[in-house]
């Protein structure tokens, strides 16, 4: 996540709470994406 806010991402709050397993962040121009944590196998 370090290398994409160095890129510019900036983290975003879009109400999902406290219970929620991914971080939204949102690039430059403003659009959001979600940084997912891995799936246990």
């Amino acid at each position: 996540m370090e290398r994409l806010k160095k890129l510019g991402a900036a983290e975003a709050d879009i109400g999902q709470g406290g219970e929620v397993t991914w971080i939204v962040l949102a690039h430059p121009e403003g659009n959001e994406f979600c940084i997912l944590t891995p799936r246990s196998t």
